[in-house]
């Protein structure tokens, strides 16, 4: 293609349609997760506490409904959106090419399979000994192609000094593959000794523990090294820290393998304490951080996040001291999964996923402040509550305990609708219209943006209809002269059509 100084502002890039497959795929495992985390997640989550506040028991709703719930939130949600953005990022961070396109939906339809499978063969008993198993053997196997499509290929380039995200990164995701194999281990313990649906107690205890302190937690801190200090202009990173990383999470997994619960609470207390030093989060930024496109209080909530982690571990720690106090291991779980891991995924996820998904623009920044603030007063409420109702016969708390399901469930809802909106509305474009000229790219405008094809048929370049592979060098002006009609009129009605498409200012 010819250039000029007319065309110098006009976005030129390599085939578009690589970024708008990736884009596509990450769009698919967020939709999984916006599915999971508001029925079989937070709804049936819901229901489960309906159950426990009735009857005023916390063992009221049958164990395996509670662990149905559990994995669909730490997998079906939480899960799908690591994975997601795992396949999406980590290729560009370590500089590779992409995830194979089949790879990829290969993986989102073995995973989203599973921890469905496994949530319908709880809920509905229906062949759940074989669903059990199965869907955990389809989990394990998403895992391998994962790591086969991300870990085990080789790189480009020489391998770079192994930074603090990315020790994270793989503390966190050699955890994924511990978790599931454990989830495999008493997936089969239940099948074929168990009378119903249910791990025993121990194992499911250990296999939360594993989910939440050897692959969310890691793989949220590697992120944050790289988001959420960066976003915060924060002081670098504790470097110091390095060697002792992969320690710390395998003696929390061995702990946790073993059964020795005590002791993983002492040290996921020491993890928290760990983490916040480590990202140095509570330092005064040393610039004033961006906040176009997104809620103005993200900073503030970005911190009550990382406040949530040290405050959990201290009400499972509490849950240690004071044994017959029940609450506080039930408070410490949601402190931990909803103050801070559904908090951050509030906090991040609106920040990033929309430039993620070909670069689109958030749906509401009200929207988002309304989720954020819903979600954190709900945490604190339930917190609060459950530690106090599960301990003893509190009336007010067990009152307020529905509350703070609905106001956690209301901020969910309002999650998945932005996350929704944002990912329907059709990619912008971050250009005038009006620089382009009868010289632009056909191959790239095509590809990147949909129904920019059938424009250009219906003002006159009929040839696009049967070209499966339009020429790269192929300009606007030459298709014009081969069909005999004019350029510039083409051009017109491309202008008009992407100029209804511009980003709305931040």
């Amino acid at each position: 293609m010819s250039s000029s100084p007319e065309t110098a502002a006009v976005p030129i890039l390599n085939d578009p349609r690589h970024e708008r497959t990736a884009a596509r795929l990450l769009g698919l495992f967020i939709a999984a997760g916006l599915w999971f985390v508001v029925l079989p997640g937070t709804f049936l989550g819901v229901w489960n506490l309906m159950s426990i506040v009735s009857n005023r028991a916390p063992g009221a709703p049958e164990a395996s409904w509670i662990q149905a719930h559990g994995q669909a939130q730490l997998f079906g949600w939480v899960g799908s959106f690591i994975l997601g953005i795992s396949i999406y990022l980590l290729p560009k961070i370590r500089q590779r090419g992409p995830v194979e396109a089949n790879v990829g939906y290969t993986i989102w339809t073995l995973w989203t399979v599973g921890v469905f499978w496994h949530w319908w063969a709880v809920v509905t008993r229906e062949a759940w000994r074989s669903g059990l198993v199965g869907s955990a053997a389809v989990l394990l196997l998403a895992y391998l192609l994962v790591m086969s499509a991300l870990v085990w290929q080789p790189r480009k380039t020489e391998p770079r000094p192994v930074d603090l995200g990315s020790r994270f990164g793989m503390v966190g995701f050699s955890g994924l593959g511990v978790v599931l194999l454990a989830n495999l281990y008493y997936s089969i313990q239940a099948a074929f000794w168990g009378s119903s649906p249910t791990y025993p107690e121990a194992g499911d205890r250990a296999l939360v523990l594993l989910a939440v302190w050897v692959f969310v937690i890691p793989v949220a801190l590697s992120y944050s090294t790289r988001f959420v200090h960066r976003y915060l202009l924060l002081p670098p990173l504790n470097v110091k820290a390095a060697p002792f990383i992969a320690p710390l999470f395998l003696a929390v997994a061995i702990a946790a393998l073993a059964h020795r619960f005590a002791v993983v609470d002492v040290l996921a207390w020491g993890v928290a304490l760990f983490a916040v030093w480590v990202m140095q989060v509570f330092r005064h930024s040393s610039r004033t951080p961006r906040l176009q496109g997104v809620s103005p209080y993200t900073p503030l909530f970005m911190r009550i996040c990382f406040a949530w982690l040290p405050a959990g571990a201290t009400l499972a720690l509490l849950s240690v001291i004071f044994p017959l106090r029940v609450g506080f291991g039930g408070a410490s779980r949601h402190a931990i999964t909803v103050g801070f891991v559904a908090g951050l995924i509030f906090t991040v996820g609106p920040r990033l996923l929309p430039a993620f998904l070909n670069s689109r623009q958030l749906f509401s920044t009200r929207l988002m402040t309304a989720s954020l603030l819903s979600l954190n007063i709900g945490c604190v409420l339930r917190v609060i509550c459950e530690s106090v109702a599960y301990s003893s016969t509190h009336d007010l708390a067990w009152r307020l305990l529905p509350v703070s399901a609905w106001i956690e469930f209301a901020a969910v809802l309002l999650f998945a609708l932005n996350m929704a909106a944002t990912q329907l509305k059709p990619a912008p474009i971050w250009f005038d219209p009006e620089l382009l000229n009868i010289n632009l790219s056909l191959f790239w405008f095509v590809n990147a943006y949909p129904g920019v094809r059938k424009l250009l048929q219906r003002a006159g370049l009929r040839r696009l209809r049967e070209l499966r592979e339009i020429p790269r060098d192929l300009t606007l002006a030459q298709e014009s002269e081969r069909e005999g009609v004019d350029a510039e009129s083409v051009l017109a009605e491309l202008k008009r059509h992407l100029s209804g498409m511009r980003a709305r200012p931040a």
